[in-house]
């Protein structure tokens, strides 16, 4: 199965409403309020993919399965989260993303909660959360699948989910 069949799997799975944006990167951002997420993706193409978590409310536990699952095949080289954290509890995200092997990178408003981000890397100002996404070193996909994914990049094919 080809990346994108693996990434239409994980999101089916978990019934998470993932955004592509369709670029020719692999980073994803998760957005707690969707202002904040659609001004970064507006402004950072290194993010391929958005979700807002706010919109994954209660479901919290599916958030952290998929969020493993994309980890695991390769799906993602980077992971960041910017949020003010006012409608949703940002611990489970949190523990969540210290579990990841790719590098993660977290902008909280303000500092709010920013306790609950210790040990990841912590931006203070939207400013250097930006500046941290363009310059971080991102873990490489495994050749194969970032061969296949840049041919249909290229070729303008099979890069809408099935």
């Amino acid at each position: 199965m080809g990346y994108q069949g693996r990434l239409t799997l994980c999101n089916a799975i978990f019934g998470i409403p993932l955004i592509d944006y369709h670029r020719a990167s692999f980073g994803l951002l998760i957005g707690s309020g969707a202002g904040s997420m659609m001004a970064i993706m507006d402004v950072s193409p290194r993010f391929r993919f958005a979700v807002d978590i706010d919109q994954c409310r209660g479901r919290e536990g599916h958030m952290a399965d998929w969020l493993r699952a994309l980890d695991r095949n390769a799906l993602v080289d980077l992971v960041a989260l910017a949020g003010w954290f006012s409608i949703s509890d940002p611990k489970p995200i949190a523990h969540a993303l210290r579990a990841l092997h790719v590098p993660v990178l977290v902008y909280s408003g303000a500092g709010l909660r920013r306790e609950l981000f210790s040990g990841l890397a912590l931006s203070d100002t939207l400013e250097a959360f930006l500046l941290r996404v363009e310059t971080v070193t991102p873990g490489e996909l495994p050749m194969a699948t970032f061969i296949l994914h840049d041919a249909r990049m290229s070729s303008g094919t099979s890069n809408k989910p099935c």
